[in-house]
């Protein structure tokens, strides 16, 4: 069912109907919809998803969209209340959304209708091959079994010290300010430093490393920079296998290498699509 059969109202005065916008300022409020015709029905959240028909529709922009601009998490509590549990919208050349916790844990339990091979929104032809998150399975699992052992306890374990080092030091600079952006202090930075300890890239490239995450993650609305972005990260991993071709050492990159898979290493591109 596109658009057209459906009728969309607003509602009035700049407020949703469940208080989201109680922020004082003039939010243009999403489409809500009605489904004309015999066929209306109400989408809950106990439904399958053979049972929503026809075929819902909302716009909502994931990047862009007012709901989220200020507040991601409020943005979302407010979308339950406004959107159905599952529906289409047009923004971003069009794609479908689970907006209820039952909903996304049927689409991740049926990889035979919900595939994970397309990761990005819009679809891009240059969306690179990630193992094992861009597999279905059972490729996925054959990844994930073999995978599994360099992130369990035991080997997280040694990197105890560097992570308590790295959040002291994180906290320590901005204790005495009294107050942070505790996302762009700590939260943003403490991750980045964990991944380059545990795969092993040089910890004085930090700040280089995190300005390349963050930017491939914020220039998804621009392929060409998102591709720049993509390049970049994919020679500092290629100069890192290269380095532990020559000198292993006691870091992820050096165990991937060790690693056999079906009878035989990984390959350049996997590797780098691993790590």
């Amino acid at each position: 069912m596109m658009m057209r059969d459906a009728a969309y109202r607003r509602n009035p005065q700049g407020t949703s109907r469940n208080g989201c916008f109680n922020d004082g300022q003039n939010h243009e409020p999403p489409l809500t919809f009605q489904i004309k015709g015999p066929n209306h029905m109400a989408v809950t959240e106990e439904q399958t998803i053979e049972q929503i028909a026809p075929r819902p529709e909302f716009l909502f922009d994931i990047y862009f969209d007012k709901l989220i601009r200020q507040d991601i998490h409020a943005g979302y509590r407010c979308l339950s209340g406004l959107a159905p549990p599952l529906f289409w919208t047009a923004v971003n050349d069009g794609h479908w959304m689970a907006n209820s916790g039952a909903l996304v844990l049927e689409v991740l339990r049926r990889p035979e209708t919900f595939s994970s091979s397309a990761l990005s929104i819009p679809e891009r032809e240059s969306q690179p091959r990630l193992i094992p998150i861009s597999l279905d399975p059972p490729e996925h699992r054959l990844y994930r079994q073999l995978l599994r052992p360099l992130f369990e306890s035991r080997a997280i374990a040694p990197l105890g010290d560097h992570i308590e080092a790295w959040t002291d030091r994180l906290i320590g600079a901005v204790e005495n300010e009294g107050r942070c952006d505790f996302v762009d202090a700590v939260a943003s930075r403490l991750p980045v430093s964990i991944f380059m300890e545990m795969l092993g890239l040089p910890i004085d490239r930090f700040e280089d490393f995190r300005r390349i995450v963050d930017g491939y993650f914020s220039s998804l609305h621009d392929e060409a920079l998102h591709l720049d972005y993509a390049e970049q990260i994919k020679q500092a991993l290629a100069d890192l296998i290269a380095a532990r071709r020559i000198e292993p050492r006691d870091d992820m990159a050096s165990k991937l290498l060790a690693l056999e898979f079906e009878g035989r290493r990984f390959d350049q591109d996997e590797l780098i699509s691993i790590t």
